[in-house]
């Protein structure tokens, strides 16, 4: 495999996406560069949520590129190349929960937070982190996930997972956006309650679009709302 990323493995580290965002600030001109860790000891998810790590069973890794599109279509991007690649080895249906997390009927996969650096109202660098659970584990009663190897096949080694992501990526990223709209769209739970506004809106989803936005069906018509905006009210009841 012809490899996009240099690749910097740690033992341990507090967090894959702080030390590399670190990394940059000391190495502005790096080339598009990927973190990965055996054991994070305090990584953390969207709107600061902690993330587990248990040693040699989860993945956690970060990376670093620089996009010459929106966030959010980006964002979708790696979305779908975790989702591939974690469908390959799992013998069960996978879905993406707005707007950040890979779940299984059974519990979460991964988590994806994507974060950037800007001069002005150019984007300098984006930088991707990603925890994906891999192995048998034991998670708190409390935390509904699930792993890799719980669900299919366990893969042969994390360096497998990652070499099979990167594959991926270089894929999705030469794909036209308009692909990109369609598979996210397929791959995302559609239905709701969601809460917009603070307000809970029942609905389905029905289009994500390369500019951020959602088209969700509600009782009172159509509403197209940034995606920013609405979160899935989670677990839905079909699942509780």
């Amino acid at each position: 495999m012809v490899r996009y990323f240099e690749r910097i493995h740690l033992p341990q580290v507090d967090s894959t996406q702080r030390y590399l965002k670190d990394l940059y600030v000391a190495r502005p001109d790096m080339p598009a560069t990927l973190v990965w860790a055996t054991h994070q000891t305090a990584g953390y998810g969207r709107k600061g949520t902690p993330w587990l790590s248990p040693p040699g069973k989860s993945l956690p890794f970060s990376f670093l590129d620089r996009p010459q599109e929106s966030l959010h279509l980006w964002s979708a991007r790696i979305a779908l190349s975790l989702y591939d690649v974690t469908a390959f080895w799992c013998n069960t249906p996978l879905f993406l929960k707005w707007p950040n997390d890979l779940y299984a009927a059974s519990g979460k996969l991964a988590g994806l937070l994507v974060e950037a650096s800007w001069r002005g109202s150019t984007l300098e660098v984006a930088f991707a982190g990603i925890g994906l659970n891999v192995y048998h584990t034991f998670f708190p009663a409390d935390l509904p996930a699930t792993t890799i190897e719980s669900l299919g096949e366990p893969p042969p080694s994390l360096e497998a997972v990652l070499d099979a992501f990167e594959a991926r990526y270089q894929e999705w990223i030469a794909v036209p956006a308009t692909r990109v709209e369609t598979a996210f769209t397929q791959r995302l739970w559609k239905k709701g309650p969601f809460r917009i506004h603070g307000e809970r809106v029942e609905g389905t989803l029905l289009a994500w679009r390369a500019d951020g936005t959602l088209l969700i069906e509600t009782p009172t018509g159509l509403l197209s709302i940034e995606g920013h905006l609405v979160d899935v009210v989670w677990p839905p009841p079909v699942y509780r």
